[in-house]
């Protein structure tokens, strides 16, 4: 049995020549042995149409402009480069944070905590799984709760500016009332559990308790401002005919500053959000965490939610993210 297993069993040698050979296609992954992998650098370049598709667009429509001059009044104040640097700008950033939530969600317990940040801004949901008078009563939840929020804290300034950075996007209270449920009911499973890394938890609670503070209110602020944009293009419109410098260029301020805001919400969204999906890689307990969070929403709602992501997520696949 022993020289079996001896003869079976790779040398060191073997051994650092196969991490060796691992090593190399890391660092170089496109070309082996002299020859080029096509494939792999038509994925690569995929990743980035974007740039190209943009580059391509402004000029076409650069070139059709100089030849089919505009017979209507422009829109909006932008220029045709400050158009196409915007949406380049914003794909960037969406091509960049939706593959984070598409590995997420090839995570079978990450897509657990993924999905029920979305699900918490549904009135039904909130109130039906998390608002839970039982768990706010309750010693022993709002102990473990008590001790997930200051498992980050220490009294030196590095761990106080942690502390607040960790926390700074959702308010006490809805941190507290998903951190008490999600505690309330793993204990309604298991009298005697607790979470065997609070790290985890604290992570996993801040993100959905996110979700229950800023959905309604930054939906809210997104209507507003594309509302008050769109009644303004054919105001400008108007105004821009007339020819009369002091009553177009109060408009295209106007127009600016909204488009501006525009902009800086959608970025602020889109770098947030891939902020957010990213921090989820540092739970460690994965299994725990998505068991307690299925506690709360239930099996059959976590389940269809995550085949619903998965498959809008599918278009990530194609561009090897």
């Amino acid at each position: 049995m022993s020289r079996k297993s001896d003869q079976s069993s790779p040398s060191d040698d073997q051994l650092d020549s196969a991490i060796s050979i691992i090593d190399d296609v890391r660092k170089n992954p496109i070309q082996l042995d002299g020859r080029v992998r096509w494939r792999l650098v038509l994925i690569e370049a995929l990743r980035y149409w974007y740039i190209p598709a943009c580059l391509v667009g402004y000029g076409v429509h650069h070139v059709f402009r100089r030849h089919v001059p505009r017979r209507m009044a422009p829109w909006t104040p932008l220029r045709l480069s400050e158009l196409y640097a915007t949406w380049g700008l914003g794909i960037s950033l969406v091509s960049e944070a939706f593959p984070t939530l598409n590995r997420l969600h090839k995570d079978d317990d990450l897509a657990v905590v993924a999905v029920a940040g979305p699900l918490v801004q549904s009135d039904p949901v909130r109130r039906g799984s998390v608002f839970c008078n039982e768990a706010v009563q309750d010693p022993r939840a709002k102990e473990i709760a008590r001790a997930i929020r200051e498992c980050s804290y220490d009294r030196s300034l590095r761990g106080k500016l942690l502390q607040w950075h960790y926390h700074l996007w959702s308010d006490r209270a809805s941190w507290d009332e998903v951190a008490t449920t999600i505690a309330y009911r793993s204990l309604q499973n298991d009298p005697s559990w607790t979470p065997r890394n609070f790290t985890d938890f604290d992570i996993c609670t801040s993100y959905i308790a996110l979700y229950m503070r800023n959905g309604k209110r930054s939906t809210y602020i997104d209507c507003s401002l594309y509302a008050a944009l769109g009644a303004s293009i054919p105001i400008a419109i108007f105004l821009r005919r007339s020819g009369r410098r002091s009553l177009y260029l109060p408009m295209n301020i106007i127009q600016r500053v909204l488009i501006g805001l525009i902009g800086l919400i959608f970025y602020s969204h889109a770098g947030f959000a891939y902020y957010s999906w990213n921090n989820l890689w540092n739970i460690r307990d994965k299994e725990q965490v998505a068991a307690a969070v299925r506690r709360v929403f239930g099996d059959t709602r976590i389940d269809e939610e995550i085949a619903e992501m998965r498959q809008a997520l599918k278009v990530f696949d194609v561009f090897g993210r």
